[in-house]
């Protein structure tokens, strides 16, 4: 949970400062850990809820849950209720300096932050998927197989748990 601790603290100054209503939960049988290099992990959800929290509806809600799978993985989802995006501009958005215009609440961006987040996922062995449509929002999912985590509490003695930020 220090993981998520930290994404929520870094992160309410701007969704308040935007008016935007920020959640940051770990769901149910959540792994304990995920084997990743702790501070691209950080840098790739700071990213992914940032863009979350930039793109949200003017007083809207901006989210991160963390999830287990079946197989023991861990699933990040990242979302927004904001203008969302068509299929060809989430591809526009997916290439390395690919900045979409006329996004009202847009704040400025190199248009890196998407491309990299699929990087260091994809160095990972985690899936990355982008859902949107226009003026529904979108969704990010990371997800992490179950050889890349640590089972939850409930599965795992105590004594041999981890933060979900262990590399």
């Amino acid at each position: 949970d220090g993981l998520l601790r930290e994404l929520e603290t870094r992160m309410t100054p701007e969704a308040s400062a935007r008016g935007v209503r920020l959640f940051v939960l770990r769901l149910g049988e959540a792994p304990d850990a995920v084997f990743a290099d702790t501070a691209r992990l950080t840098k790739m959800l700071l990213h992914l809820l940032g863009n979350a929290v930039k793109y949200a509806a003017k007083d809207g809600a901006a989210s991160l849950h963390l999830r287990g799978m079946e197989d023991g993985g861990a699933v990040f989802t990242i979302s927004d209720d904001g203008a969302g995006m068509s299929e060809g501009e989430i591809l526009i958005a997916l290439e390395l300096f690919g900045r979409l215009g006329g996004v009202e609440n847009a704040a400025n961006g190199a248009g890196v932050g998407l491309t990299l987040a699929q990087e260091i996922a994809r160095a990972h062995g985690a899936e990355f998927e982008i859902r949107s449509e226009t003026g529904q929002g979108t969704v990010v999912t990371v997800a992490f197989p179950g050889s890349r985590s640590l089972p939850a509490p409930s599965q795992e003695p105590a004594a041999e748990r981890q933060s979900i930020n262990a590399p």
